[in-house]
């Protein structure tokens, strides 16, 4: 029963997402309900993986303090057989309990990010089956970035690397053809080297565009049908977008 680090500010909502080898071959669920700064333990079931086993947990929707600083980062934690990217299932969006605790955070700072990243050509729209760009600042990244598409509930990915190109307008960064549902809510995470999340994440809504759906088939990323991963309440709060390279972080 691994112990996840501490959790910061009361009421955010968090999506936890277990890296596991295999298609589903775990199951795992919330030993209590996470609270701010407390300890939140996950029980997983299961014999054909190899332990150690990795949690990622990451920050869905605004900050709720009221200046309205973002004190939340992703967390990390490495226990995961690593064969594959969360093959165990992503949470629902969980609410996080309040408390009196409030020593894991700084209330009045917001938590750093290592580099960041933006969409092009809309910074703030994602839509069903069209390109869009992924570009970073090269001088702040860290080796090859990596991308994760989050999706609460569903069928979390990485995002395939295309071809880097660097261009005046944009910088450095692949294109992506969004093979997403429209209506799906999805976090776009970018990491490097030091590790997932460095470059915090961005919540899109997948907008529908011109109905394309020739990308779309039965493999396509979503939201999965039944109870979803770690057993948790879903959170009837809807998402925020934020600018483009912005970040809704969760920190420890």
């Amino acid at each position: 029963m691994p112990a996840a680090s501490h959790f910061p500010y009361a009421i955010h909502l968090l999506i936890i997402s277990l890296i596991l080898r295999g298609a589903y071959s775990y199951t795992w669920s919330f030993e209590e309900t996470p609270s701010q700064c407390g300890q939140l333990t996950v029980a997983i079931a299961g014999n054909d993986g190899t332990p150690p086993f990795r949690l990622l947990v990451v920050p869905f929707g605004p900050s709720l303090l009221p200046n309205g600083v973002e004190p939340r980062s992703v967390l990390d934690i490495p226990f995961s057989d690593n064969q594959s990217f969360a093959s165990g299932g992503t949470s629902a969006t969980i609410m996080v309990a309040n408390s009196s605790d409030s020593s894991c955070f700084n209330a009045t700072a917001p938590a750093p990010l290592d580099f960041s990243f933006q969409i092009s050509p809309t910074p703030t729209e994602v839509v069903q089956c069209e390109d869009l760009r992924i570009s970073w600042n090269a001088t702040t990244i860290q080796s090859t970035p990596n991308f994760l598409g989050i999706i609460p509930g569903g069928q979390s990915f990485v995002v395939p690397e295309g071809t880097i190109t660097t261009d005046a307008t944009t910088g450095t960064g692949f294109s992506y053809q969004a093979n997403l549902r429209a209506g799906t809510t999805f976090l776009l995470m970018g990491g490097d080297v030091r590790g997932n999340g460095t470059g915090g994440s961005v919540t899109y809504i997948v907008a529908l565009g011109n109905d394309d759906e020739s990308c779309l088939s039965n493999n396509s990323p979503s939201s999965t049908p039944g109870s979803p991963a770690g057993g948790g309440a879903s959170s009837t709060i809807g998402p925020s977008s934020t600018a483009a390279g912005g970040s809704v972080p969760t920190g420890a």
